[in-house]
């Protein structure tokens, strides 16, 4: 009865696809009609057991090579394929566990195009031979291809999958298209290895998307992206060509941890927090770099020794668009940025994520509250572009975690770096920013208080005129420095000695001898101007008025 039934279903997709199966190997059965019988027992097809010779110790063939998939034994054809997943009468006949097939050929791929599948579809450890096209198809529950191999692209444009799709170990040979695709479970694609660009450009996975481990030879674009749950591009993973995550939208964790890249743009995304520790760069599109030393990016001292940026350059050094990125928090470690960043608009609530550092690295510099002003500045000095916004930005976050030293010094960092690219374009400018940094320090914080120093020094310098004054000589060093701080301080008046005196007549005699000569007057007028310039330029700093570009 058994060989019967066979025969029945044999002949049932003989007349679905118009053409017969090929004789399995065994000359007992063909191999679609042992698999439907598989099928329809709630059993998993595995062609591994069924194709073993008995001298072949090895049980499982490697999908990603192609030595052995030729055998007539392990092949079914793509129309068996489509009747099983898309035939009413058939898809009653499938038990719970769906369709499991294991150690299979799909000779010519597969097309499901628009089609709707109802059972779980399992097709594992298996070699689809050419295209595997699922645009605009419809899944009530998973779909696996965990450890196959596709030798053609994967398109699976606007497909609606109520369930997860698994895409983990497989080998994918030319493009996989997810553009605009619906995936209410998880997106996974775990160890996997792409060898043509891959899409995902406005698909929207309910929960996460895994990549950890995964390597991918071209580029992936994600642009509007949205994944409800956490994006995990890490562990590991190789991205070897641009990423594109524009306009992105992540709920969780986007993870770039210990993985590789070399041309990553987040412009314009919302993430819930981003972790980018151990994240290390190639030079472009996976090619090492050559003639850099050990370690070249990590953060230090401002100006110390990284690759030139030079972004019109496609071999040049790895690059990071972090523009108008939003994110909750980021956690890094010192060695994970590259060379060329673009921070402008790049937002943040708070240094240091969910995760924090690991125990390995839970000292120095690896833990962002410890890590020093100056590296910070390397930071951002490695976007080429100025632009107060990052400065801004970085400051904020470090004066609310209360860290306000810091912050004053980023800051000041920033009018720095302005005054310096002020030299670039116009002298009047840079003139005006060296005042303003020298004499009031900005306004910023304690590096206001630079007025102060100038003070002293002046009053110093007058106390050393006035000794060439024998009337004020004859006072001592004390009332020198008293006079002259006297003249230096607008409005004030310390005393009506000292006021008497710089009106240059003798206290006794108002005909007498003069107490400063021409050029200790002239001297003495300036002294009183610099007082007022200083006197004004502190209140404005104080104010905040000279704090901002």
């Amino acid at each position: 009865m058994a060989r019967i039934a066979a025969l029945l279903v044999a002949l049932i997709f003989a007349g679905c696809s118009g053409s017969r199966a090929q004789a399995a190997s065994d000359g007992r059965k063909t191999s679609e009609g042992w698999a439907w019988a598989k099928i329809r027992n709630d059993e998993i097809a595995d062609f591994n057991d069924r194709c073993r010779k008995e001298w072949d110790s090895s049980k499982e063939l490697d999908p990603h090579k192609k030595e052995g998939w030729d055998d007539p034994c392990r092949q079914i054809s793509q129309q068996f394929l489509v009747n099983v997943l898309t035939n009413p009468k058939l898809q009653d006949q499938i038990p719970h566990h769906g369709v499991r097939l294991r150690g299979v050929n799909v000779a010519g791929g597969i097309d499901l195009t628009d089609a709707e599948i109802k059972p779980e579809v399992r097709i594992e450890i298996s070699r689809i031979e050419g295209d595997a096209t699922l645009d605009d198809s419809r899944w009530k529950r998973p779909v696996s291809l965990n450890g196959s191999a596709v030798t053609g692209d994967f398109s699976a444009q606007r497909i609606h999958a109520e369930s997860a799709i698994q895409l983990n170990d497989a080998l994918f040979e030319g493009g996989v298209d997810l553009s605009d695709a619906k995936v209410g479970g998880d997106l996974e694609m775990w160890g996997s290895s792409f060898g043509g660009e891959v899409g995902l450009t406005s698909a929207t996975i309910d929960r996460s998307v895994t990549m950890g481990k995964a390597s991918f030879a071209k580029k992936v674009d994600a642009e509007g992206l949205n994944v409800g749950q956490g994006l995990f591009m890490h562990l590991g993973a190789e991205f070897k060509g641009d990423v594109f995550l524009i306009g992105a939208k992540v709920g969780g964790n986007l993870e770039l941890r210990s993985a590789k890249a070399w041309f990553v743009d987040l412009s314009s995304a919302e993430v819930g927090e981003l972790h980018i520790g151990g994240l290390r760069w190639w030079s472009a599109h996976g090619q090492p770099w050559t003639g850099i030393a050990a370690n070249p990016l990590t953060l230090g001292r401002r100006g110390s020794q990284v690759p030139r940026c030079d972004s019109s350059a496609d071999s040049g050094p790895p690059k990071l668009i972090l523009r108008n990125l939003h994110v909750g928090a980021f956690q890094d470690d010192p060695d994970a940025w590259p060379p060329c960043l673009d921070l402008e608009g790049f937002r943040y609530d708070r240094l240091g994520g969910m995760a924090g550092v690991s125990k390995a690295a839970n000292t120095g510099r690896a833990d962002m509250r410890a890590r020093t002003a100056d590296e910070w500045a390397a930071w951002l000095e490695r976007d080429p572009v100025f632009s107060t916004q990052p400065y801004s930005q970085l400051s904020s976050v470090l004066a609310a975690a209360g860290n306000r030293e810091a912050a004053e010094e980023i800051q000041f960092a920033g009018r720095e770096r302005e005054r310096g690219e002020a030299w670039k374009h116009s002298f009047w400018s840079w003139t005006w920013l060296s005042f303003l940094s020298k004499v009031a320090g900005y306004g910023i914080g304690l590096y206001t208080f630079r007025a102060l120093w100038w003070v002293l020094g002046l009053t110093v310098v007058g106390a050393v005129v006035l000794w060439f004054s024998p009337n004020a000589r004859r006072q001592g060093l004390l009332w020198r420095l008293g006079a002259s701080l006297h003249r230096l301080l607008p409005v004030v008046d310390l005393s009506k000695e000292f006021k008497d005196f710089f009106d240059n007549l003798e206290p006794d005699n108002p005909e007498g001898p003069r107490n400063l000569n021409r050029w200790q007057t002239a001297y003495f007028a300036g002294h009183a101007i610099a007082g007022w310039v200083l006197g004004v330029f502190l209140l404005a700093a104080m104010g905040g008025l000279t704090q901002k570009g």
